[in-house]
């Protein structure tokens, strides 16, 4: 197992953009063509034809509007990890797979990875309650209107600073830890061909071992360089808006998010390339010199 270097990380990133990225473009979009036509399907198969987007646009009371949400949450969380994984397929299979075949594995490995991250995030929620409950009662408990810091004069300031501590420790853990020692879970099941996500998060574990402040660096860097370049475009965008361009956030901002997440698989997948020591040999390549 190689040592993290971010230049080396960088520059396998490189080389899958410029290989790749035309191929990753076209499966992001064939997924997101895929949820649009999964709930333009449910919409008429389970609602009477009623409108999902609307419903979920609109925040329609009742059982519908919380169903419609539900489903389009799943189907976008399955339309994200299936053209993830097939960006993760393709670029760590040196650009051998082919276009259908990085389809197919990334669809079939979304459903097992959305509901990983279901579980996940249920105790991630949990562990937050416990935490915000914590926080809340040593402030002196839950007022009646829930306007709990209306009296600031009676919080002291070594809870306030409790609670910044626990929102910063928070967002280390949440956006930079865990992204560093468990990010390479998608481009190792690729890797390998498996369909099982906890596998994969171990595996993830054993490679970013030792190399997880390297890491956490990099994806902080990454996300710093993210938010002043989008931070530019959407400026950009408020302008052309403010003058009367009524499209502009659909035809600047979502493309700009979707070239990010493409990007953003790339460089998840050159860190997997670099700490796996560089070019990828499977089974499949063993049995064709062997053979």
């Amino acid at each position: 197992m190689s040592d993290f270097r971010i230049s080396t990380a960088f520059r396998a990133t490189m080389d899958q953009l410029r290989e790749s990225g035309l191929a990753s473009i076209f499966l992001a979009l064939v997924s997101a063509l895929v949820l649009v036509a999964l709930i333009v399907i449910m919409s008429f198969a389970l609602f009477s034809g009623i409108d999902m987007f609307d419903a979920i646009e609109t925040g329609v009371a009742g059982p519908v509007g919380f169903v419609a949400a539900f489903i389009f949450l799943m189907f976008f969380g399955l339309a994200y990890c299936a053209a993830a994984m097939a960006i993760f397929r393709h670029c760590v299979d040196g650009f051998r797979a082919d276009f259908v075949t990085s389809l197919t594995y990334g669809w079939k490995a979304a459903f097992p990875v959305v509901g990983m991250m279901i579980l996940i995030y249920l105790v991630l929620a949990i562990i937050f309650g416990f935490a915000v409950f914590a926080i809340i009662a040593a402030m002196g408990g839950f007022a009646d209107n829930f306007d709990i810091l209306s009296d600031l004069e009676n919080v002291s300031v070594g809870l306030i600073v409790l609670a910044v501590i626990v929102y910063f420790a928070f967002f280390i853990v949440l956006g930079l830890f865990i992204p560093a020692r468990f990010g390479l879970a998608g481009p190792a099941m690729a890797a390998e061909r498996r369909l099982n996500p906890f596998w994969a998060l171990g595996r993830s574990w054993s490679m970013t071992k030792g190399s997880t402040l390297k890491l956490m660096a990099y994806l902080l860097l990454i996300s710093l360089a993210w938010f002043v370049i989008y931070l530019f475009v959407a400026i950009i965008a408020g302008i052309l808006s403010a003058v009367g361009f009524a499209y502009a956030e659909q035809t600047i901002i979502y493309p700009f998010t979707l070239a990010y997440m493409i990007l953003y698989n790339m460089i998840i997948s050159g860190i997997y390339v670099q700490l796996a020591g560089g070019a990828l040999v499977n089974e499949e390549q063993i049995d064709d010199v062997f053979g």
